[in-house]
């Protein structure tokens, strides 16, 4: 985990990044800070501070959030510093690796994060890719999607996704 200092003076369109930004269009999930509230998003920036997102819907999720990376496997605990209509810029508080042993207070994370990678699979199989070019697509195995799936069962936010992943055929 790393914690990263806040930034002031949010106000200015000036650049205030000290990192290098780089540009990127990968999957992710924004959280409020208890799970509750979900909305997908596309990440188009990101750096070792913060990422501009840009949203697929509306939300309500506070000044606090926490943003989900399908591709780094974490989670960043996130303040919205700026909007300008469906995207946000963001600065990251602190990022948990959710391929390690997160608090407690904060698992709901890593099923969040389950959610996502299935949500992927499922999307790019919507789009005729097959189950093997999915997993290949987002750096899965068989394994892992199974292990995935297995966890997912047991939770009733990802019935949907479930649903929709075990109408398709396999492979």
């Amino acid at each position: 985990m790393s914690k990263v200092a806040p930034i002031s003076g949010t106000g200015s369109s000036e650049e205030r990044r000290n990192e290098r930004r780089r540009r990127v269009l990968l999957f992710g999930r924004l959280s409020d800070l208890t799970g509750a509230k979900t909305v997908e998003c596309a990440i188009s920036n990101v750096s070792p501070t913060g990422a501009q997102v840009r949203l697929y819907a509306e939300h309500a999720l506070g000044e606090r959030v926490y943003l989900i990376d399908a591709k780094t496997h974490s989670a960043h605990l996130a303040a919205i510093i700026w909007r300008r209509g469906d995207r946000l810029g963001l600065h990251f508080i602190e990022t948990y690796d959710l391929e390690r042993e997160i608090p407690e207070r904060i698992a709901f994370l890593k099923g969040l994060f389950i959610e996502t990678k299935l949500r992927q699979i499922a999307l790019l199989e919507a789009k005729g890719f097959t189950r093997e070019e999915a997993l290949e697509a987002i750096g899965a195995t068989l394994m892992l999607f199974e292990r995935w799936r297995r966890v997912a069962r047991s939770s009733a936010e990802n019935v949907e996704v479930l649903r929709h992943l075990e109408s398709l055929p396999d492979g």
